[in-house]
């Protein structure tokens, strides 16, 4: 996933593992949908790292 448990949980403040599991789901969903609008897979893609262009617009839509 682009976007890992850990830094989601932090930017949520989140600081129990109870709903991990949903947590994990809903970043799958959230991936998923992105690469259908994008018309392609983001990991297989980028597999390293994420172009600055897309990591700036992720960081964006974090924070509304």
């Amino acid at each position: 996933m682009i976007v890992n448990i850990e830094t989601l949980k932090e930017q949520l403040r989140l600081d129990f593992d109870d709903d991990d599991i949903l947590v994990e789901r809903k970043i799958a969903a959230a991936q998923d949908h992105i690469e259908r609008h994008l018309g392609f897979k983001i990991e297989e893609e980028y597999p390293v790292d994420v172009p600055p262009a897309l990591g700036s617009r992720l960081n964006l839509a974090s924070t509304k």
